[in-house]
């Protein structure tokens, strides 16, 4: 176990508030599902099997913009005292450190159901988008490509020639964006099962 070590959890989200400390944490590992309300944290310091059941080891956690850190943070050159003022009862687990890479299952049928709207107006986008329509049309039916190119040659005039920008803009839009629709609704139709993890403990234990 190093302090490089990430806590890549079902939880576990890049983009939100991130909190430093020093907190107590297990040495030894437990095996199972941790409680869907205790923090994933990532562990900056290095633990030692040699400091007993737990030490203070230095922490990140996520914490949601615009909320105020509520756990008790200890100071790490005094491991067994709080912070003055801070509540000294019992102390509580309030996050944990992953050990091993949860195992995860996908739905996938919930997976391809959860971007296929997406998918779908990307395919629009480029089936029924002018810049393949016309010269596809014009293969077929050289007069019927004429109407239509006239028709779109209105649309875009009144429009002052901004139509196929917009068109062109939501066609790259789609593309670039599915990917990510996809990973999102991977991730919403994953779940994870038990794993080693550390208990972090709010404060030092009595």
């Amino acid at each position: 176990m190093t302090g490089e070590m990430w806590a890549q959890s079902p939880q576990w989200r890049m983009d939100s508030f991130t909190v430093d400390a020093a907190l107590p944490v297990a040495t030894e590992p437990v095996y199972g599902i941790p409680d869907p309300h205790l923090q994933p944290m990532q562990l900056l310091s290095e633990l030692s099997r040699d400091a007993g059941p737990t030490q203070v080891a230095s922490v990140r956690w996520q914490n949601e913009p615009g909320t105020a850190p509520t756990l008790s943070v200890l100071d790490e050159s005094v491991p067994g005292e709080s912070v003055s003022g801070e509540d000294t009862g019992t102390a509580r687990v309030v996050g944990y450190i992953p050990a091993t890479t949860p195992e995860a299952t996908v739905d996938w049928t919930k997976a391809r159901l959860g971007y296929a709207w997406w998918l779908i107006l990307c395919v629009a986008l480029q089936v029924i988008n002018p810049f393949l329509v016309l010269p596809l049309l014009y293969i077929v039916d050289e007069q019927a490509a004429g109407a239509v190119l006239g028709t779109y040659f209105f649309v875009w005039l009144y429009s002052l020639f901004t139509v196929p920008f917009i068109w062109l803009a939501l066609m790259i839009y789609s593309l670039v964006k599915l990917p990510q629709k996809r990973r999102e609704a991977v991730a919403r139709a994953t779940t994870y099962g038990a794993f080693w993890y550390h208990p972090v403990y709010n404060r030092a234990l009595q």
